[in-house]
């Protein structure tokens, strides 16, 4: 479903005069420079969450996305590590096919080595990666609806984005932003097994606990004078990559 979801996207998105293009000032020659120098960059190497916050060295704030986060993914991966030590065998060789042609599809194919630890780990990451990170820095329609705000390009002397670029960017967030299941909502229909299915019912438990745990966080930033941060709320957080 990833790999069709991103073929999809490149098509609509990254074609020739297709909707990117028409929304930034970047030839097709720059698209490849930019994904090139992306795929090079060590920002890209895989890792879980708790190694990327590690590996950014910031130790002296406590962010939100921190905060909030670390115990979004904590509730993930032992779902994943439940249902794994349940219903997965991690010596299958489909298992191991699978875990190969992932690695190959990842810009640096850097995943550590095959293991049932290994194995929650990444399909944890990914599953935060989906959801609530691309909520993280995917749900931009408030910052871009001005286009004088934040274009992607302007004509030089110009203070704002083009119509035509802010069109395109207008028809991105539409084609893009359709509300999508929740991840509290009920999927124990995809489970066969009764056990598997109270997995699912205790992750959905510990999720709607920790969002209210969010909610309190929340409340005492606002109090504090900063800004909520809802990206962490599984009320709102979407199995998908709306934006």
């Amino acid at each position: 479903t990833t790999a069709a979801v991103n073929y999809n996207a490149a098509v609509m998105l990254l074609a020739e005069e297709s909707l990117l293009p028409r929304a930034t000032a970047l030839t097709r020659d720059g698209f490849r420079a930019v994904f090139a120098a992306g795929n090079a960059s060590d920002a890209l190497a895989f890792a879980t969450v708790p190694e990327a916050r590690r590996a950014r060295g910031v130790d002296t704030l406590a962010l939100p996305y921190d905060e909030d986060g670390a115990e979004y993914y904590a509730i993930l991966r032992r779902f994943v590590e439940r249902y794994i030590g349940a219903e997965v065998r991690c010596d299958d060789p489909l298992v191991a096919a699978w875990y190969s042609r992932l690695a190959s599809l990842l810009p640096r194919g850097d995943l550590p080595p095959l293991s049932c630890g290994s194995l929650a780990d990444v399909i944890a990451t990914f599953a935060h990666h989906v959801s609530a990170l691309h909520g993280h820095v995917g749900q931009v329609a408030g910052e871009v609806e001005d286009p004088c705000f934040a274009p992607f390009a302007w004509r030089e002397g110009e203070l704002c984005g083009t119509p035509r670029q802010s069109l395109a960017r207008a028809s991105i967030m539409a084609a893009t932003g359709n509300a999508n299941p929740r991840i509290v909502d009920d999927y124990t229909f995809l489970f066969e097994a009764e056990e598997a299915k109270g997995m699912w019912r205790t992750l959905t438990a510990e999720l709607l606990a920790f969002g209210e745990g969010v909610d309190a966080r929340n409340e005492a930033r606002e109090r504090a004078g900063r800004r909520a941060y809802r990206v962490f709320e599984p009320r709102n957080i979407e199995t998908s990559v709306a934006v």
